[in-house]
């Protein structure tokens, strides 16, 4: 049987500290972090090797606080309805006509997945990090930027073709 008190009192600093890194906020952080081991008490079970309890209880208190963040992101900061997208991504003023590039472009957006527009938002409406988009989306950091990557391929290549742009 392991003994959780020496554990959480060898431990709960080091775990803690990741968490804040990660997440920016102590007080999230050891929220997080005992939530973490109220969790790692109730799975003791599922510990296979003792030695490595440090590394298993970061890991629970991560992907925990990305959870919660994620939800509390989601909360706070719910995703723009469509018809807001527009607005958020080409804001125009009052006799302001668009270009025809412009014009072309929000046209093209909306023939995107809704995931590919909310990211879309979120980066270049919402000027968030990969980080920030990540935590939101739920997908990891090489995701989001590899959509980022196909959706701007994909938008140079339509512009090439619509207007015989030279490859960029």
């Amino acid at each position: 049987m392991i003994d959780f008190g020496q554990l959480y009192l060898a431990h709960f600093s080091s775990v803690c500290h990741t968490c804040f890194h990660l997440f920016k906020d102590w007080d999230f952080a050891e929220e997080i972090t005992q939530e973490a081991f109220v969790k790692a008490f109730e799975m003791q079970r599922d510990l296979r090797d003792p030695s490595s309890f440090l590394r298993w209880v970061t890991r629970i208190a991560i992907r925990h606080g990305n959870r919660q963040a994620q939800l509390n992101l989601l909360r706070y900061n719910p995703l723009p309805a469509e018809d807001q997208m527009r607005s958020v991504l080409f804001p125009t003023y009052p006799g302001t006509p668009l270009s025809d590039t412009e014009e072309f472009v929000r046209s093209w957006l909306y023939t995107l997945e809704k995931a590919d527009r909310q990211m879309i938002q979120m980066k270049y409406g919402d000027l968030m990090t990969h980080f920030e988009i990540s935590r939101k989306t739920n997908r990891s950091i090489s995701t989001i930027k590899r959509r980022l990557t196909h959706i701007r391929s994909m938008l140079k290549e339509a512009l090439r073709k619509e207007w015989h742009y030279p490859s960029i």
